[in-house]
């Protein structure tokens, strides 16, 4: 009859450790890409809107063109990585006027349509062609918290070098 020590329970708590750590990691990341994609909707939504009035218009008009608050303005504005600026006119010598533009260099030639969109980059520590690189799961040896020779299974069970019992099988 099989004997479940300490030792035991401590290389199951250690692989469950492992596997809770590498599950928040991977949601995490989950998240994170969700809300880029999220934003980097939101700015490829206003380079479009630009583009199509011009490449220039009033922030007040493209707020009501797009039906965004200030707020998702601004985080478009922010998501678009330079590609939009923001620029006063002061010229009427009133209140300025706001202007949100594409930066010329940026303003894509009038027909781009069937063009090819620029491949997405791999997230760090994965590549297509090595399927074990980077990967998120945990190591393949479950015994970190036991010395640096785990024992043979079945045989004596050691936790710190200290043998605190035997399984049989």
């Amino acid at each position: 009859m099989p004997t479940l020590t300490v030792g035991h329970w401590a290389a199951a708590q250690e692989i469950a450790e492992r596997w809770r750590h590498s599950a928040h990691a991977i949601l995490a990341s989950a998240l994170r890409d969700e809300a880029t994609d999220a934003a980097a909707g939101a700015a490829s939504k206003l380079l479009v809107a630009l583009t199509r009035a011009g490449g220039r218009q009033k922030r007040g008009e493209l707020q009501r063109r797009l039906n965004w608050s200030a707020a998702e303005l601004d985080a478009a504005l922010l998501a678009s990585e330079g590609r939009v600026r923001v620029v006063e006119d002061n010229t009427t010598g009133g209140r300025p006027s706001v202007w949100v533009e594409v930066v010329p260099e940026e303003m894509p030639p009038p027909s781009t349509k069937g063009t090819k969109a620029p491949d997405r980059e791999e997230p760090d520590g994965f590549s297509s062609n090595e399927t074990t690189k980077g990967s998120p799961l945990p190591s393949e040896t479950p015994f970190s918290a036991f010395s640096s020779n785990p024992p043979e299974w079945p045989g004596a069970v050691a936790v710190d070098g200290e043998e605190v019992g035997e399984w049989t099988a």
